[in-house]
């Protein structure tokens, strides 16, 4: 039997029709890209457990029983132990710290990332680890106009729930002028066509079809914009965001304002790191513009070439650095 840190967590999405019941399921396997043995004669076997369904767009985790005591771990970091020999220090000398408290990891990225933050006890890797908050503080390098913070666990919104492809928008309006203009009862011009054609299947589709922002994730936390080098805090363990010292509104605001558009959000939920490891999203946006061409008509009726601008946020390759920073927890002895 395999190790359990050899098992993997895999999820998917799917939409049920809301008119029927579910009288049963079958479920296949299928892998592809993987090695089926090490030395071309001994196989390898794939074991798969607990198949589960959930309804929603939040998945859900595992955290311990409320009546278990917790412990809060510490340590000893000595720093000689890493030190190359011979060697000199004229100014900060090794040291070695007691009772530290408190994980640490550097941040640095561009651009949308996911990074990894490891929770496990290095100084014996025996002991269980239990799920804890994460303390983020970020600095962004370049202005931003929103700032989505997340796991890396989620669902992509139902269509009627994406912001952009609301009624009445530009996505729709481009989209119901490329499905007359390919229809077979079209009788319209072909440059009015073939603009139609390029609106929507090189700049609309592509840049709002899939946006990043039509997903949610199990925790995401959202900041509204603010300058370059701003202090941006987004800490669990105190249950408190900031930006340069200024409190973020955690509960109640269900949108940001994006330079005069509304945007509307889902949640604002402090973020965890469980046992092992966790996947954190960390996506900053800028709103850009884009020029589109079109055809409306006039009120004879006639279509007529018309500019219209698409203002979207997009992922423009902000640079960031900053600290995630955690406190680590094991079972305690006592029960209440």
């Amino acid at each position: 039997m395999p190790n359990l840190d050899d098992w993997i967590r895999f999820h998917g999405t799917f939409e049920a029709d809301p008119n029927k019941k579910v009288v049963g399921v079958d479920f296949q396997i299928e892998v592809k890209d993987t090695v089926a043995s090490t030395n071309g004669v001994d196989r390898v076997p794939i074991y798969f457990t607990d198949i589960q369904f959930q309804a929603g767009n939040a998945l859900t985790g595992w955290i311990p029983n409320t009546k278990e005591l917790l412990d809060r771990l510490t340590w000893t970091h000595d720093e000689n132990i890493y030190v190359a020999t011979p060697n000199q220090f004229n100014r900060n000398p090794p040291q070695i710290y007691q009772n530290v408290e408190k994980r640490w990891f550097n941040i640095v990225g561009r651009g949308h990332r996911t990074i990894v933050i490891p929770n496990y006890y290095p100084e014996d890797w025996d002991v269980p680890i239990l799920p804890t908050g994460i303390d983020l503080t970020i600095f962004p390098k370049e202005d931003f106009d929103a700032l989505r913070i997340s796991t890396n666990a989620g669902a992509v919104l139902p269509e009627e729930q994406q912001w952009y492809k609301a009624e009445g928008g530009i996505y729709q309006d481009i989209k119901s002028k490329y499905e007359e203009v390919t229809s077979e009862n079209y009788s319209g011009s072909e440059e009015r066509k073939e603009q139609e054609i390029h609106n929507w299947e090189n700049i609309v589709q592509p840049l709002l079809d899939k946006h990043p922002i039509h997903t949610r994730y199990t925790r995401e936390f959202w900041v509204d914009g603010a300058a370059a080098g701003s202090e941006i805090k987004v800490h669990a363990t105190t249950r408190t965001a900031t930006v340069n010292g200024n409190e973020v509104k955690i509960v109640g605001e269900r949108e940001l304002d994006i330079n005069g558009y509304k945007m509307p959000i889902d949640r604002k939920k402090f973020l965890l790191a469980p046992q092992g490891s966790a996947a954190i999203r960390i996506e900053f946006y800028k709103q850009v513009e884009r020029d589109i061409i079109t055809y409306d008509q006039d009120s004879n009726g006639n279509y007529v070439k018309v500019k219209k601008t698409l203002k979207f946020l997009q992922d423009v390759g902000i640079g960031y650095y900053g600290t995630a920073g955690f406190y680590q927890w094991t079972y305690g002895k006592s029960r209440i």
